[in-house]
């Protein structure tokens, strides 16, 4: 064979072998990338036996950067329910301890698991417990939490009339045992268990711990 030739041929293999490798490391360094997920799911969380969809905006400078997300439930064509927030790097750091997401390793597992797994949304199922629910009015649970709801945010202002609204939502809670819900909104804390009040087409709180 000419050595010109087999020079050549040289310089190409030695070539195509250095593009080869700059591609495994473009494809390590991805983990740098932004991140920008859109995640949708269906479900009947207000319990009218028609679906809903929730859809989950979750944005990061890098998989190893506090997220940021933002929350939307829609149902029959208005959002019902809408939570964002944005994580700072002392919230981010739970995710490496697996303790607190529970079903994962280290950081990029945990990190996964809770924002592209466990985010959103949590049907409860309250035929065990619902009597407690409904029943107990301490200062945390359905009584305070409840009547301050409908009167802040719903429009009620006369307090009897929340009662009486309150004494209504312990009624179905009591006797039809419906599935309730929680926003889970952190690895550690999920929000109030609510019921879906069609008269306020809004989820009012029964229960926080």
């Amino acid at each position: 064979m000419n050595k010109s030739i087999l020079f050549i041929l040289v310089l190409t293999f030695i070539f195509m072998s250095c593009k080869t490798s700059n591609k495994n490391i473009s494809n390590s360094t991805n983990r740098a990338q932004r991140i920008d997920t859109l995640i949708t799911r269906v479900a009947d969380y207000t319990g009218d036996g028609v679906l809903d969809t929730e859809i989950i905006h979750i944005t990061g400078e890098s998989i190893n950067s506090p997220y940021s997300w933002k929350y939307d439930l829609w149902s029959n064509g208005q959002i019902i329910y809408h939570y964002e927030a944005s994580y700072n790097s002392k919230s981010d750091s739970f995710f490496y301890d697996p303790r607190y997401v529970g079903g994962c390793t280290d950081y990029n597992s945990c990190k996964h698991r809770f924002f592209f797994e466990e985010l959103g949304m949590l049907i409860i199922d309250s035929k065990h417990y619902a009597d407690g629910i409904a029943s107990h009015m301490s200062d945390n649970a359905f009584g305070a939490i409840g009547l301050h709801f409908i009167m802040d945010s719903c429009g009620i202002t006369n307090r009897q009339e929340a009662e009486i609204i309150l004494d209504s939502i312990a009624t179905v809670i009591n006797k039809n045992k419906p599935n309730l819900v929680s926003f889970l909104e952190t690895p550690v804390q999920e929000g109030a268990t609510m019921i879906f009040v069609k008269r306020f087409n809004r989820f009012v709180p029964v229960y926080h711990e």
